[in-house]
């Protein structure tokens, strides 16, 4: 017999009427109910927190994965930027390396990469590496770059070569 038979089914010691016995019996029941309400809603917070504790484990580990492909994506182009600054060093002596060089920034390109620096920017030393000076006669042309001695690279927010320029300076 289970408990909840049990507490319908005792005889009730030391009452005499029936209605007052029945009132005992519907006292027991109600205590019975509180404590099982109150185990249901300890079961029901550790479910909605067991819940919550694993929807923010997938949110992480997809930011875990973005981040990881993120990496790996950066490394690779890290790794690859010298032979496409070397491309662009032997385009001055072989003009057929245009078309392979313009698949390699293609790929570099759709995986991320973006290639930055022109002339007529405003110069910020956090995009920029400033590798001279150059005296302009316009106050407009002050601090504005004037000359790209390398463009620069980034991934995103983050920058893997600053782009070298040569900065306008009014006297």
């Amino acid at each position: 017999m289970s408990d909840d038979e049990n507490v319908l089914d005792t005889d009730v010691e030391g009452v005499e009427n029936g209605e007052d016995a029945c009132l005992v019996k519907f006292g027991k029941i109600k205590e019975k109910l509180k404590a099982c309400e109150s185990e249901r809603g300890e079961y029901l917070d550790g479910w909605q927190r067991s819940k919550a504790d694993y929807a923010n484990f997938k949110r992480e580990i997809v930011e875990r994965e973005k981040d990881l492909a993120i990496f790996a994506t950066r490394r690779i182009i890290e790794e690859l930027l010298p032979v496409l600054e070397s491309m662009d060093h032997a385009r001055t002596h072989i003009k057929d390396l245009e078309p392979i060089e313009k698949q390699f920034l293609k790929i570099l390109e759709t995986n991320g990469l973006d290639i930055y620096g022109e002339a007529g920017e405003v110069f910020d030393p956090r995009l920029y590496e400033s590798v001279g000076i150059i005296e302009v006669a316009e106050t407009e042309n002050d601090n504005i770059i004037v000359e790209i001695v390398s463009k620069g690279y980034r991934l995103g927010e983050r920058i893997l070569k600053p782009a070298r320029v040569k900065v306008g300076k009014y006297k």
